[in-house]
């Protein structure tokens, strides 16, 4: 009987064909998954005029937006996106933040849809933020409200309270100022806060938490004074651009604007507070042009969209108006650093110059406080006790005191 069986061979060109198109359906099937897009997390960070929902992702994402009613509720739908399984438990354990009510999730196949179910209608502000040196690609949302009246509705705060000006329901929540005749209005600043904690210190002390304390505290002093009355730029853990602190100050009148740190330098044995003016031409010192860069990359670590539309005339109309405004703070950063020199170390027994981007308000007098390097391990310990902590706040409120006293003799 002949044997029925041919013995089939393909050709070897056939065969590097199939392998071929093996790789490439791999190849296919490997960037198609790498495409996904993972949600490592969402932070979130209530502030007194807004919400702010910050989604941390592995790369950039396309996304839409939806406001819904009935409940009233903001829809975010994420495509070609992976929700990581810690974040749902994140998500479960979040507060009820003021106006989120609730947080929903909805996951699909390469989709997931995020739900903040809300007490009042906002408006939403989104964009994308590429990669820096502490984050990666970010998602942002602020929900702001339309009006002022709505913006303390939607945090429930009263318009008409006048007392318990340090009090505060919740993180980020500022009770209404009333600001009474005749006294000295004084904005304190404390740098950095939410999304950029600033400076780290080599016990892990952010300089976010520490400079917070530091206004809060001199805040306490100075109201408990006849003749001043101060308020806070930010009264708990989120961010303020630096373009809002400067018209935050300006929208309280305020006489005196002081700008509160702790940063870092290379050298940890780098030690001493130091008292800062904006620079009417270069820094004073390399160290001074090296904290004023560091200070004003602040917006890009905290997260804020820049328009640069109009900033071209924006400079020329601050260069006009600085000039006068450079003499007052020039004078106040002066009386402050001597009073300091009294009771705690300086790093440079003159007042120093630099393009701090905080300082710019062109009508409000301007200096920022490096209460010291919080990069210096016996300095860290030190901005974190409570003794020390008065210390600089009561010298810094002498020089305030000297700087108005000499003025008014004038």
């Amino acid at each position: 009987m002949k044997n029925i069986f041919v013995n089939f061979r393909i050709p070897k060109i056939h065969v590097c064909l199939v392998y071929f198109i093996i790789l490439i359906i791999n190849l296919y099937s490997f960037c198609l998954a790498d495409s996904v897009v993972n949600i490592h997390s969402v932070r979130i960070w209530p502030a007194p005029d807004s919400i702010r929902i910050v989604f941390d992702l592995s790369s950039p994402v396309n996304y839409k937006i939806y406001s819904l009613t009935n409940p009233i509720r903001i829809a975010v739908d994420f495509n070609n996106a992976k929700l990581n399984t810690k974040l749902v438990t994140d998500l479960q354990k979040a507060p009820k933040l003021a106006a989120i009510k609730q947080i929903r999730t909805g996951i699909q196949p390469n989709a997931v849809r995020v739900v903040f179910e809300l007490e009042k209608s906002v408006v939403i502000n989104s964009f994308i933020l590429k990669p820096n040196e502490r984050y990666g690609h970010r998602l942002i949302l602020d929900l702001e409200s339309k009006e002022k009246q709505e913006i303390l509705a939607l945090f429930d705060l009263d318009i008409d309270k006048k007392e318990k000006l340090n009090t505060y329901k919740s993180s980020g929540i500022i009770e209404p100022i009333t600001v009474l005749p005749k006294k000295l209005i004084i904005a304190i600043d404390a740098g950095h806060g939410g999304e950029d904690p600033g400076a780290i210190g080599p016990y892990g002390t952010e300089e976010k938490a520490v400079v917070l304390e530091l206004a809060k505290a001199l805040q306490e002093v100075i109201n408990s004074t006849k003749d001043k009355k101060a308020f806070l730029i930010r009264n708990g853990d989120y961010y303020v651009s630096l373009r809002d602190r400067r018209l935050k100050a300006r929208k309280y009148k305020a006489d005196l604007f002081i700008s509160i740190h702790a940063d870092a330098v290379s050298n940890s044995k780098a030690d001493g507070a130091s008292v800062f003016v904006l620079s009417e031409k270069g820094a004073s010192s390399a160290a001074a042009r090296w904290l004023a860069e560091s200070e004003n990359r602040s917006d890009m670590l905290g997260g804020v969209r820049v328009d640069r539309k109009n900033e071209a005339l924006a400079s020329v109309l601050l260069d006009l108006s600085q000039t006068a405004n450079y003499h007052a703070s020039l004078n106040v950063a002066k009386s402050i650093l001597f009073s300091m020199q009294k009771t705690v170390p300086l790093h440079k027994n003159s007042v120093e110059h630099a393009g701090f981007a905080v300082l710019k308000a062109p009508d409000v007098p301007s200096v920022l406080v490096e209460a010291g390097f919080i990069s210096n391990p016996s300095t860290e310990l030190k901005l974190k006790n409570k003794s020390y902590q008065q210390k600089i706040v009561k010298s810094i409120l002498n020089g305030i005191d000297q700087y108005f006293l000499t003025k008014q003799k004038k």
